[in-house]
């Protein structure tokens, strides 16, 4: 019935508690799975278990050793998730401002709201936008949105609110725009990946007819790559960004958790830390992937609701804006964001 060492995977339990910091306690004995080592020794765990019991539990953020980042690397133990906004029908597109504003928007309403980020509040900031999904702010300051109904990329001065037709004939989902204002949307639906350079003609820079649904778009910090997941798979593409902005030796780089019954990940908005790690918004929750392509661990979702998109906003970056069907959340984290108008050159990838 049982195959395999007791005592080795004891020891990879160890092994793995030590890693991540926890308070235990480890006795060796010699017998096997039966009580006469562990029924001697009740008594003194259930002492050492219960030795601070009037004390309040507080997270471990002991460091033993020098190891890859993880998961508690990022969280911070005293926040969790905050309800910021709710009652609305479908959310996407988190976009956070140069003045740390954050704009969301309700596709279903097509509407776009506004979270002040001195006061937190809600409010609406523009209504009939054509089903607008995907939002980022330009390096000129303006607001670029993604509108399926009338296939355009539309750019708005949020305090003149005139209104600048950028791109048009592709249904637009998602959007990144690096420093020079040239910009990448995703049209699922056609299964591409478009670009638009400043003041030019959007073309098509990658195609592939056996992706199932080519969704977030996101940049890395030096603006030197671009990564796009596949809603209906499990990876994320990781492609070279060339002179004139064609993608090179794309390739599925990313690999995210998926249920085991079901190997789509639902991968949809992703954000960026300024050390390189990929924040994605899944169907599991909010997937961290280290550079190097694997998950180091998922921040659990604030509802039981779908998860849409996620970016970094707050006076230093080191909040985590998350849409979720018909709510808004915020959490504070210890990972910094990316403002996409600043590039810079993140740490050198380590092995």
């Amino acid at each position: 019935m049982f195959s395999g060492s007791f005592w080795l995977a004891n020891q990879s339990l160890r092994s793995a508690l030590h890693w991540a910091g926890y308070d235990y306690k480890w006795v060796a004995g010699e017998e096997g799975h039966n009580k006469v080592h562990g029924l001697p020794i009740l008594p003194d765990a259930l002492r050492w278990l219960w030795r601070d019991w009037e004390t309040p539990i507080e997270p471990s953020r002991e460091k033993t050793f020098k190891r890859p980042p993880s998961i508690l690397d990022f969280l911070e133990p005293e926040h969790d998730w905050e309800l910021v906004s709710e009652g609305h029908t479908f959310l996407e597109g988190p976009a956070v401002a140069p003045n740390g504003d954050v704009y969301f928007s309700d596709v279903r309403e097509s509407k776009i709201f506004r979270v002040d980020a001195k006061t937190s509040e809600v409010s609406l900031f523009k209504d009939n936008t054509g089903w607008t999904n995907g939002l980022m702010f330009g390096p000129d300051g303006r607001l670029y949105t993604c509108r399926r109904k009338t296939e355009q990329i539309v750019a708005i001065d949020v305090e003149t609110m005139e209104e600048e037709v950028i791109a048009e004939g592709a249904q637009p989902n998602d959007i990144v725009i690096n420093a020079k204002g040239d910009l990448y949307f995703s049209s699922p639906w056609t299964k591409r990946v478009w670009f638009v350079p400043k003041g030019g003609e959007a073309r098509i820079v990658f195609e592939d007819p056996n992706s199932g649904f080519l969704n977030g778009l996101m940049l890395s910090p030096d603006q030197s790559m671009l990564m796009v997941n596949d809603s209906r798979k499990k990876f994320v593409w990781s492609f070279q960004i060339e002179p004139d902005g064609s993608l090179a030796y794309g390739e599925e780089f990313f690999r995210l958790e998926t249920w085991d019954k079901n190997s789509q990940s639902r991968a949809d908005g992703m954000t960026i830390a300024d050390d390189g790690h990929l924040f994605v918004a899944t169907d599991l929750g909010v997937q961290v992937c280290n550079d190097k392509g694997p998950v180091v661990g998922i921040i659990r979702k604030p509802t039981k609701e779908f998860v849409s998109n996620v970016v970094f906003a707050g006076p230093e970056l080191k909040t985590l804006y998350a849409t979720a069907s018909t709510k808004l959340f915020r959490r504070k984290l210890q990972a910094t964001g990316v403002r996409h108008w600043e590039p810079f050159q993140p740490p050198r990838p380590g092995l």
